[in-house]
């Protein structure tokens, strides 16, 4: 995994400050997310963290095969919405997904992100999109123009411009065509000598007309970094080095504001995380939402039940039907960094009520409230409900890694929609 790159893009957060009452470090204490990259999309009063996953127990950075994307409004309160693009949907890609950015263009989000590729052994830089910022992705290939790179980031210009940034060594910047699919031809500029001690992790913003490159930098070549910035007036260069903006600490990880100047003002920071109007931080709470028609883009499945979107109110994409015939499923899967416990709610709609399904949860069944532990039929029973409605499901047990709950029909037919599902905190 590289380092934590909560860099220039979580200036955003100066914006919602005042809304964060309590907020803990880390921000995402469910999952070990790194590499985030910040955004705020138009129309859209939600902070958005797309971010690089690195699994449980492992001790390499070889292992890192998923992305995550989180969103909040107040910093305290998150969502996951579970793994947004995984290895085993690249077809191209062997393993290592590292750092990853995304935009929003044309009413299409794209994400872009590295791996190694197939057959080389080379990082590639490509592109996933999808038209919702939650995803899930789906992979369009490599950039063509670059042999090889990682730790990429996009920067779309106010003149609707698209340039990428990467390293692999050296630090690149170079236009991209409208369609983000090729590099310009003739437009690479390497920036490393204009960047002291550039190591990796470029990333590139504007304000006030003026461009903002920050990335973490090794000082004398030698660990641990530091996060710098260097300033100029036209994205691809000359830039002049600002130095160091964010120092070595405990933890490394931090977030940054602008001074009354424009320089980027370092912030000394805490264990226990932001906390404004004299109230005391406190931990952040993320919610996991798992959308059922999204779960075989998101390492589940469906098994004779399908998609639809005939219902309105649902969200997302669509919604999970066809539950008539038996053992018809839906199979979500659901990241943790530790064994734990959450509440799972179910977001449903039944024409008529006593709708029955069974829920496993890692192969195990849900034992029901009310129900002899020896019964070997352990049904749910889905009320009706006209509109969408949410079912309590109670307290379920998570593994460290990954988790599959698969709700199915068992003999009797079922005749129910099926949203998402939502795996609360526990208080």
């Amino acid at each position: 995994m590289p380092p934590l790159r909560i860099c220039a893009g979580l200036a955003a957060l100066a914006a919602l400050a005042p809304l964060a009452a309590l907020a803990g470090n880390p921000l995402i204490p469910t999952v070990f997310a790194a590499d985030p990259s910040a955004h705020v999309w138009p129309g859209d009063d939600r902070l958005w963290l797309y971010t690089s996953h690195d699994q449980p127990g492992t001790n390499t950075y070889d292992t890192m095969i998923s992305y995550h994307v989180f969103s909040t409004t107040d910093l305290v309160n998150w969502t996951d919405y579970g793994v947004v693009l995984h290895l085993k949907d690249v077809s191209w890609a062997a393993s290592h997904m590292w750092a990853i950015d995304c935009v929003l263009r044309d009413g299409t989000y794209y994400l872009v992100y590295c791996a190694i590729e197939k057959g080389t052994g080379f990082f590639r830089v490509a592109l996933a999109t999808s038209p919702r910022p939650q995803g899930p992705f789906t992979d369009i290939g490599p950039i063509q123009g670059i042999e090889r790179g990682m730790d990429p980031s996009l920067f779309i210009d106010d003149d609707n411009q698209p340039y990428l940034l990467w390293a692999g060594g050296r630090c690149r910047i170079a236009r991209l065509t409208p369609d983000l699919r090729s590099v310009v031809p003739g437009s690479i500029i390497d920036l490393t000598s204009q960047l002291p001690d550039f190591f990796e992790g470029p990333w590139l913003h504007k304000r006030a007309g003026k461009y903002y490159l920050s990335y973490p930098g090794l000082p004398g070549r030698k660990w641990p970094q530091h996060m710098y910035y260097a300033v100029a007036d036209n994205p691809l260069g000359p830039y002049t080095g600002q130095g160091v903006y964010m120092r070595e600490f405990p933890a490394r990880s931090d977030t940054n504001l602008y001074d009354a100047a424009g320089a980027l003002k370092p912030i000394v920071p805490t264990q226990e995380g932001v906390a404004v109007d004299g109230l005391r931080p406190g931990p952040s709470r993320v919610t996991v939402l798992l959308e059922a028609e999204a779960a075989p883009f998101a390492c589940g499945a469906l098994a004779g039940a399908t998609t639809a979107t005939a219902l309105p109110g649902y969200s997302a994409g669509g919604y999970v039907t066809g539950f008539k015939a038996p053992h018809n499923s839906v199979t979500v899967m659901v990241q943790s960094a530790q064994a734990r416990k959450a509440r799972l709610k179910i977001r449903y709609a039944a024409p008529a009520g006593d709708q029955r399904l069974k829920l496993l949860v890692n192969h195990t069944s849900l034992q029901v409230p009310d129900l002899d532990p020896k019964e070997y039929e352990k049904y749910l029973s889905f009320p009706a409900a006209a509109d969408w409605a949410e079912f309590d499901c109670g307290v379920v047990s998570l593994r460290e890694g990954d988790n599959f709950l698969k709700l199915y029909t068992g003999r009797p037919s079922a005749d129910i929609s099926i949203d998402w599902f939502k795996l609360e905190p526990l208080p």
